[in-house]
């Protein structure tokens, strides 16, 4: 039930650090400068050894549960209500609006190059250091992901949790849960404060969550 979701961000996860970025890149480059034709057969190689990579790190969920016990959480009200700023001091407003990124990035209601101006202006120091430096090249990766996307099918709605943090508030994750007809995705988003604003850090499958109670009041 949960096991393409989790298997799809696995893959999303080293496609977005960096991972084989050189080769990723080669491939963009040779996408850019070559015809029709062999673009379609660059986009078959992408997409093959996309495939095989993510059946390599699949992993049954049963088996990541009896890892770990399941997280008692919060749900953050409002989830739809959410403010666009250029940055975000309080967590759990930023968790609004991260979550509903990655969201529509999930649902194609946010472009590839959407995407890549939402890390660009919210990612960490950290995760910018690891993402494909060409802006071209990076787009082609988030290009590839969303067409798995789209093979795996459109989620209808989305839960968000509260945020908890670290001992010293400097970091931050939040849970996110998908809904889609039949089935349901959960993943776990991380966070950290620099320069007192929150920046995006990223984005893994997770094991479900249990709801605890609604948020009432937001900590910053």
């Amino acid at each position: 039930m949960y096991k393409k979701g989790i298997s799809i961000w696995l893959l999303t996860i080293i496609l977005l650090v960096g991972c084989n970025s050189d080769k990723l890149v080669d491939k963009a480059k040779e996408m850019n400068s070559t015809n029709d034709e062999t673009n379609q057969k660059v986009e078959k190689e992408l997409k093959e050894k996309n495939e095989e990579l993510y059946k390599q790190l699949e992993r049954p969920l049963d088996e990541v549960i009896q890892d770990n016990d399941l997280d008692q959480v919060e749900v953050i009200k409002n989830e739809e209500d959410v403010q666009v700023k250029t940055s975000y001091s309080n967590a759990n407003e930023f968790a609004k609006y991260a979550g509903k990124q990655l969201y529509m990035f999930q649902t194609l209601e946010l472009t590839p190059n959407g995407f890549y101006e939402f890390l660009k202006s919210h990612a960490s120091s950290s995760r910018l250091k690891k993402m494909v430096k060409e802006k071209d090249s990076a787009i082609l990766v988030f290009t590839n992901v969303q067409s798995l996307y789209k093979q795996n099918g459109t989620p209808n709605s989305y839960q968000l949790s509260k945020v908890n943090f670290n001992r010293n508030k400097r970091e931050g994750y939040f849970y996110r849960k998908i809904i889609k007809n039949t089935t349901e995705e959960f993943y776990i988003t991380t966070i950290v404060k620099e320069d007192g604003v929150w920046k995006f850090e990223e984005d893994s499958p997770s094991p479900p969550f249990e709801i605890k109670e609604t948020l009432n009041k937001e900590d910053e």
